[in-house]
């Protein structure tokens, strides 16, 4: 480096030390814009992803809209039994669709789905039931549904904060 050229000829401790010390320098400053420059393709990264997935929406293989992914019930009390909500899923294409599964992830979730296809701009109601019956805690419960001649599924979440009594 040219600290090296500048310092070369002299031999004193203390040349050795700044060369040392401008060799860290230089390769700290260069761990630091690595680390910034890896963190700004993330970001870029993740805003393209949040895009694309805003300009998607709920649509899936061009077959099938619906809306919404997301049923937040808030704050909810634990002495309210179990909760329900419902998906609304359309049909956009030009084919029958039908459901062929809906899958939770416990059996604190029961879902009920249409059994026959979802015929050309019709639409189909997917009602689902939590149980709030596990104690106070947050949730998050996720829903794949499986459509026909669609290969990604569906997924669709409910969640909330089970409290011992509701906030006013």
């Amino acid at each position: 480096m040219f600290v090296e050229q500048r310092y070369a000829g002299k031999s004193n401790i203390h040349t050795s030390l700044c060369i040392l010390f401008v060799n860290l320098t230089h390769q700290k400053r260069k761990r630091n814009f690595l680390r910034k420059e890896i963190y700004s393709n993330f970001v870029i990264v993740k805003a393209l992803f949040l895009i694309w997935t805003l300009l998607l929406g709920p649509v899936f293989g061009d077959r099938v809209e619906f809306d919404k992914l997301v049923h937040d019930f808030g704050e909810i009390s634990i002495k309210d039994g179990p909760v329900s909500c419902t998906f609304t899923v359309k049909n956009i294409s030009d084919t029958p669709v039908a459901i062929f599964s809906v899958i939770t992830t416990c059996g604190c979730t029961e879902v009920e789905w249409p059994r026959t296809r979802i015929q050309p701009g019709e639409t189909g109601t997917i009602s689902v039931t939590y149980d709030n019956d596990e104690g106070v805690h947050s949730f998050d419960k996720q829903i794949t549904v499986y459509l026909s001649d669609i290969k990604r599924p569906a997924i669709l979440h409910l969640k909330g904060v089970v409290q011992n009594k509701k906030k006013k």
